[in-house]
């Protein structure tokens, strides 16, 4: 069982300086919503950058993770929507 606060809005473990501070590399976060949204799964931390992986198959429903020929996306912890801790990582 999880120790993570869910949001009530969207279900996803919420979005609060704790959790964001605790993201390391093989966390997965979602940048943007609706059907504009994907995910990332972080490589790499830089300061307040995170690097990582774009997963578009898991932008439409929960599936398998494939690493192969992945687009790679550098982003700031302003862009994350959701933490896919519990979901997709489990941290």
């Amino acid at each position: 069982m999880s120790n993570h606060e869910v949001d009530a809005i969207d279900g996803f473990v919420a979005i609060t300086d704790a959790n964001l501070a605790r993201l390391a590399k093989g966390c997965f976060v979602r940048v943007g919503m609706g059907e504009d949204a994907c995910w990332v799964e972080i490589h790499y931390i830089d300061g307040d950058r995170l690097i990582g992986a774009v997963h578009p198959e898991l932008s439409v429903v929960p599936g398998p993770v494939h690493d192969e020929y992945c687009a790679i996306a550098s982003i700031r912890h302003e862009q994350i929507t959701a933490l896919g801790c519990d979901r997709y990582c489990f941290c």
